[in-house]
């Protein structure tokens, strides 16, 4: 298969890494080298003068030269309004349209995004909705149920055994979140700033880069938590996961999301997540049970943590039965297995 994608994208270096256990022969289409060099990676090109979102659009000569190259028996396009354009672009049959979240999630009738969206799903052979919430969002752009594959990656279950235990300090928190905007990281500091002001000292790691690092030490100086706040920035596959297990509660402000491979790794390593409550988030957490779902103000954090310090008892409870959810339903290795198997009855079919 030629997976037209983002190749430094930690998501989809883990999917193909699945893919290919799974016995897939996996080719990279993408603007990006993959800098782990694990990928197979073939670099698409389109005008100099053309940047941001503009490349996706005038990127099908290249990709149908690169895939004619490859001869796949399919094409995937990950992410329906990016890549998944130049998927389309390709020309190329089979082709797979994967949503993962914003893409039909939050794209608004009359934009050009959701007419992009529309053409790219509608010339789609199958689509993955990456989530079982996606399917709707996907089915809103006219897409029948029969040509709706629901699943998604998850993540590998190796790095997370069941016998280590993650910190048993409720204030504790981490994030892992990428430093973007859309995250809204400002409310995660905020909520550190007011639950000191209720004499709960939480200590916030922040593991990740991103476009507005500075701004948010800045903000945490600002609030006078700059001590209580540690930005590791961007780190290897190793250490995010032993600084995970530093931690008790995994914190995340995003307004809505697909499947985030973020809290599926926080779960494995046994931490209590604390989110926001939407569609996505209450497929994996059930409020008061393995987690806490808030409203996603700063308010919402305090009162959750709070609760924690209460009844420790949540936290302990949540352990084992996070790392079964995630085995369950969100095994790399299986999930791979069945995404093989799709994929190979499509290019029977087509």
């Amino acid at each position: 298969m030629a997976l037209v994608a983002d190749a430094a994208s930690h998501n989809v270096q883990d999917w193909v890494r699945g893919l290919t256990g799974a016995g897939a022969e996996v080719e990279v289409v993408s603007f990006v080298d993959d800098p782990s060099g694990e990928l197979r990676t073939h670099r698409l090109i389109s005008p100099r003068w053309i940047g941001g979102k503009g490349r996706y659009l005038t990127a099908g000569p290249s990709a149908r030269r690169l895939i004619e190259q490859i001869d796949p028996q399919l094409v995937v396009g990950f992410y329906v309004t990016g890549y998944g354009t130049v998927a389309r672009l390709s020309r190329r049959r089979p082709v797979v349209q994967v949503s993962v979240g914003n893409d039909t999630l939050v794209n608004p009738p009359g934009r050009p995004a959701h007419l992009l969206a529309r053409r790219n799903l509608g010339a789609a052979d199958l689509v993955v909705a990456w989530g079982p919430h996606i399917v709707g969002a996907v089915q809103g752009f006219g897409v029948p149920a029969e040509r709706i594959l629901p699943l998604w990656a998850g993540i590998p279950l190796d790095p997370y055994p069941v016998d280590r235990v993650p910190s048993g300090d409720p204030l504790r928190l981490v994030t892992t979140r990428g430093l973007d905007p859309y995250y809204r990281h400002d409310v995660l500091l905020r909520a550190v700033a007011q639950a000191r002001s209720r004499s709960l000292a939480a200590r916030l790691t922040f593991i990740g880069s991103g476009p507005i690092a500075a701004q948010l030490e800045a903000l945490a100086d600002h609030l006078g938590v700059g001590g209580q706040v540690v930005f590791c920035g961007r780190v290897g596959e190793p250490e995010k996961v032993d600084r995970l297990y530093d931690n008790a509660v995994y914190v995340s402000a995003c307004p809505t999301d697909g499947v985030s491979a973020s809290l599926l790794e926080a779960m494995a390593a046994g931490l209590f997540p604390v989110v926001v409550d939407h569609e996505a988030n209450r497929y994996w957490v059930q409020d008061g049970v393995n987690g806490l779902l808030v409203d996603g103000t700063p308010a919402g954090y305090v009162a959750a943590l709070a609760r924690l310090v209460d009844e420790p008892d949540l936290l302990s409870r949540a352990r084992a039965g996070n790392r079964q959810i995630v085995a369950e339903r969100a095994d790399l290795g299986a999930n791979s297995i069945r995404f093989v198997d799709a994929f190979d009855a499509l290019t029977r079919e087509v």
